[in-house]
């Protein structure tokens, strides 16, 4: 087992590479005058996809999703830390996981008892913590991987690297407006895990990097130190409850994005609303697919939640997808 993740994190290290370093030409279908550019193109591209395939087979035989963090701060010293504020940082850590996980699976919903099979997909593991730094490497099971053999795209929708991809798409983003918008429509309750997890890092003065290497091999990083988690939870602190209504319209689908669980709807009227969907959801919503040419319209049931800042009274709305239905 021990041989495998050491395996599974140099290939992480070789795929980053070469996603940094490789120009955009490498492909088989690349046409060039150049015999020995070509040449040297499509060895190249075998060599990393080769890796990839080894990469995906590897992380399916341990059924794991391995992601790392790196604490510094007053309170971390080289491989040692404060045992109350790196507790703090891991029951948080957890805990967005779980209610994170639940938001997609579920949609977005007040806090609640977190159904056991939410517990059981989101737990995360300790791995490792590596020596010169305070490092820590998590895992998390990806229930059934061995099913899906070498389907990448398959593997990319199980739960955990869901959530994994989720919250560093959120947590990439450079300015908290943005973090902001990101976050709210996962519902109450992921934005209470997020706004605990900024504030075990900024009341102990504890910086985070997280790094992680997605399935396809494309390395994520995100960085933040605890000033920029202050500034985070003062910027959640300062948005109003929700003014919630439901809403039916009716229109066509011209996009759903079932990667991001993200849609776009265009009313009757040629309005455009952009949203969310649970998982629940979504064989429904890929069992109707997508054509903007088409005339077929569907009755759809929102929920229309308008947000208020009161920084700046700015108001904010998102749409939640909850039904729909052929009319």
């Amino acid at each position: 087992m021990k041989d495998s993740y050491e395996r599974l994190l140099d290939l992480r290290s070789q795929l980053s590479k070469f996603d940094e370093f490789l120009p955009s030409f490498i492909n088989e279908e690349i046409e060039s005058a150049d015999f020995a550019h070509k040449f040297a193109s499509q060895m190249n591209y075998r060599a990393l996809e080769k890796r990839r395939s080894e990469f995906t087979s590897l992380l399916a035989g341990n059924h794991k999703e391995i992601f790392e963090i790196v604490l510094t701060g007053e309170t971390i010293g080289i491989g040692t830390a404060s045992a109350s504020s790196v507790g703090s940082f891991l029951d948080n850590l957890q805990n967005l996981f779980t209610r994170t996980m639940q938001s997609i699976i579920y949609g977005a919903r007040d806090c609640g008892p977190v159904p056991n099979s939410i517990k059981e997909t989101s737990n995360l593991q300790i791995e490792a913590v590596a020596p010169g730094s305070f490092k820590i490497l998590f895992s998390g099971d990806i229930p059934g991987a061995d099913m899906f053999d070498k389907d990448l795209a398959a593997l990319n929708e199980n739960p955990f690297s869901k959530t994994t991809q989720l919250i560093f798409d959120i947590m990439e983003e450079k300015d908290t407006d943005t973090i902001l918008e990101n976050i709210i429509p996962l519902g109450k309750c992921v934005t209470s895990s997020f706004k605990d997890l900024a504030r075990s890092l900024a009341e102990n003065k504890i910086n985070l990097s997280s790094s992680w290497n997605s399935l396809s091999g494309k390395r994520r990083i995100w960085e933040k130190d605890y000033s920029f988690m202050n500034n985070l939870i003062i910027a959640l602190d300062q948005v109003e409850d929700p003014e919630v209504t439901p809403v039916q319209i009716k229109g066509s689908f011209i996009d759903i994005h079932s990667e991001k669980n993200k849609f776009e709807f265009r009313a009757v009227d040629n309005s455009m609303i952009k949203g969310i969907f649970s998982e629940e959801l979504k064989p429904v919503l890929l069992n109707i697919g997508v054509n903007p040419l088409a005339s077929q319209t569907f009755t759809a049931d929102f929920i229309q939640e308008k947000y208020k800042y009161s920084k700046d009274n700015r108001i904010k709305s998102i749409w939640i997808l909850k039904n729909v239905q052929n009319t």
